[in-house]
């Protein structure tokens, strides 16, 4: 099945918040980029199948890059599934990274901190790899275990260029700490993921991951030095109930341990500590029909662009769904209340 696509971006950014005393009267950036993609997904046997694409990038700052990728999946039996694939990754700078013209507040408003947008920015590229065991009980349990590999060039991240001493400033403006954005040549990220999911009844789900991530600088004068503010363990599990048809509760946990230590040009900052969300909340689902519950293939971590093609022709018609979510925070700060609107199939 072949699938194509393509997007159009008009990006304008409005902010009165330039803290670059010297640009002041600079408060508005623009920027324009387009895209044009393409899948196909071939049925090679009935237990293997193979999916292809490939995406284009226009864009006003940066040029044209293409992306390709490729993932496979092989039914080893009813109850095992390997998976794998490669992908080619490209992000350009935002609006803020790439203007000399802009500061950006930072500090949590505890500490008067900028960071200044650098012109020489090169977009971000990345191959990644990756291949994973999946397990289904047939029986509602189910768990699998991923091994990725992301090469970058170019990695767009921060660096301090002073911090905490007379001289941290720009012009005869004096700050806490000044950080830049910079380019590493070339770093490396690496990892598993182990996934568990639990169908415990009818209306109780639980599911879990757990990721460990290391990464390491390749090039540049933090060479060897992990990537800045990276953790290294990651913990996602989430509890839902369907209390009745229309409402639903869950419960949720993220964990994320101590970041790796912040880089800087004349120091080692210190790392952020690990910290974790509790979450509480409930919907509920005002329509005469229930939506269906679609769920598409899993893909590498570097072709969003590509998972983004979701409009088919023939489609049947919409109908309207309202979502009603209320977040309960524990610890952790969250939305009090939300409303979502949406048109979809049935």
């Amino acid at each position: 099945m072949l699938n194509l696509g393509g997007q159009y971006r008009y990006e304008k950014l409005g902010d009165s918040g330039n803290q670059l005393s010297s640009a002041q009267d600079v408060n508005q950036l623009t920027r324009w980029s387009w895209a044009l993609f393409a899948e196909d997904e071939w049925a090679l046997t009935n237990d293997f199948s193979l999916t292809s694409g490939i995406r284009m990038d226009r864009d006003q700052n940066f040029g044209s890059h293409w992306s390709p990728r490729m993932y496979g999946v092989w039914h080893l039996t009813e109850q095992w599934t390997l998976k794998g694939g490669v992908s080619a990754g490209y992000r350009s700078p935002d609006l803020r990274q790439s203007s000399a013209n802009w500061g950006q507040v930072t500090g949590g408003g505890v500490r008067k901190g900028i960071i200044v947008g650098n012109p020489d920015l090169q977009p971000e590229k990345s191959l990644s790899e990756e291949i994973g065991l999946m397990w289904d009980s047939l029986k509602g349990v189910n768990a699998g275990v991923t091994v990725f590999n992301t090469d970058f060039k170019n990695k767009i991240t921060e660096v301090r260029r002073c911090e905490d001493t007379p001289d941290c400033k720009i012009g005869n403006d004096v700050y806490d700490f000044i950080s830049d954005r910079v380019n590493v040549d070339k770093a490396n990220m690496r990892g598993v993921e182990a996934t568990f999911g639990w169908q415990i009844n009818k209306d109780w789900k639980w599911n879990t991951n757990y990721t460990y991530t290391s990464s390491e600088q390749k090039s540049g004068e933090f060479q060897g030095k992990a990537l800045n503010q990276m953790p290294k363990h990651m913990v996602n599990t989430v509890l839902d109930w369907r209390a009745t048809q229309d409402l639903s509760l869950w419960s949720r946990v993220n964990f994320r341990s101590k970041t790796s230590e912040y880089l800087s040009r004349t120091s080692m900052a210190k790392s952020t500590p690990s910290y974790t969300f509790v979450d509480a909340g409930l919907s509920y689902q005002a329509a005469k029909k229930p939506a269906a519950d679609r769920r598409g293939l899993q893909h590498p971590r570097q072709d969003r662009g590509l998972r983004s093609l979701q409009h088919h022709a023939g489609r049947p018609p919409l109908h309207r769904r309202h979502d009603l979510q209320l977040l309960m925070p524990l610890g952790a700060r969250r939305a009090p209340f939300s409303f979502h609107h949406r048109e979809e199939a049935p």
